[in-house]
């Protein structure tokens, strides 16, 4: 456990100008491409399978704990189980999750409303071999 917690991913805070958060938002973007990649259902660390364990439009909150005094932990389980499923889908064993405080600033970062530009290559193709021109709403 000691040696998990000296290897702990660095969670950046999100701001424009910073080649290490652009970084960060380089290889999300890859794992959002790979985690959209597989059928629906096919991979329960899809895009899909994580967003219903959270839950859907139609249904409500399924797993999630809205409104219950697990919210904070139940969520803090769930973006921990979430970067491990990116770390795995990328290879990037440091990666950790951006995140921003949406109390003091509650725009969301540019980033993540950038208008959808799918990966001309395979999203299974090593990271050497993709382009980068994906965005994070792939």
């Amino acid at each position: 456990m000691i040696k998990d917690i000296q290897n702990r991913p660095v969670r950046r805070y999100l701001r424009t100008g910073s080649p290490e958060v652009q970084h960060t938002l380089d290889i999300y973007r890859e794992a959002v491409v790979r985690m959209k990649a597989p059928p629906a259902g096919a991979d329960p660390r899809s895009w899909n399978a994580q967003a219903a364990l959270h839950g859907t439009v139609a249904g409500g909150f399924n797993l999630c704990q809205h409104g219950t005094p697990h919210f904070f932990s139940w969520h803090r389980a769930y973006l921990l189980y979430f970067e491990r499923i990116c770390q795995e889908l990328t290879g990037e064993k440091s990666f950790g999750l951006p995140y921003w405080n949406w109390n003091q600033q509650p725009a969301m970062h540019p980033a993540f409303l950038a208008p959808a530009v799918r990966s001309t290559t395979r999203a299974a193709a090593p990271r050497s071999a993709r382009t980068r021109r994906s965005v994070i709403r792939a």
